[in-house]
């Protein structure tokens, strides 16, 4: 199995429960945070492969939370959820780079492919940069 690792960020412990299963069929092992400044800290200490990440959080709201991640990770894989379609954020995100952008309710097949995208693109990564290593 893979060794990959993947950061949940929710503050809607109903919402996390829910969709706690289906990550944990794609990555070795997954982080939770309820808000943005406690995923901010669980990134610094565990450096996830993967982030899911919602928008609208507590303390730290997930787009200012994935600049300041992007700022000093470019490679890992960030897929934003949110309850709203709004076209300003929506910029704002095509800005970090990420592998999805989810409306909420999210639709396991959506959720489904941005998760094997972004193992995908590490996989490669990692066989890329063994053959470099070589």
């Amino acid at each position: 199995m893979n060794r990959i690792k993947l950061l949940y960020i929710e503050d809607d412990k109903d919402i996390q429960s829910i969709y706690l299963d289906i990550l944990q069929e794609y990555v070795y092992r997954v982080y939770c945070a309820n808000d943005g400044e406690e995923g901010y800290e669980l990134y610094l200490s565990y450096r996830p492969d993967i982030i899911l990440l919602d928008i609208n959080m507590p303390k730290i709201d997930g787009l200012t939370l994935a600049k300041r991640i992007r700022d000093i990770d470019k490679e890992v894989k960030i897929i934003i959820t949110t309850a709203y379609g709004e076209q300003e954020k929506l910029l704002k995100a095509i800005e970090l780079y990420l592998i999805k952008y989810i409306l909420k309710p999210i639709e396991i097949d959506i959720l489904r492919e941005a998760l094997s995208k972004a193992v995908e693109e590490i996989e490669h990564q990692k066989s890329n940069n063994k053959h470099i290593t070589l």
